[in-house]
């Protein structure tokens, strides 16, 4: 998952264990990651177990 602005791009990294990371990259080329963790929990995969309603 890729966010972008006109001064950074912030990408979401998410293992199959469920780990985390969110990294931030300046356009000057300078990355910072702001946060990690893990039992992240997708809301898509979700969503496609879920039975539509009609």
């Amino acid at each position: 998952m890729v966010f972008t602005s006109d001064a950074a791009i912030f990408e979401i990294y998410v293992a199959d264990d469920g780990t985390w990371t969110v990294l931030m990259s300046e356009v000057t080329g300078r990355s910072c990651v702001l946060a990690a963790g893990d039992g992240w929990e997708s809301s898509v995969e979700d969503a496609r177990e879920t039975k539509p309603r009609h």
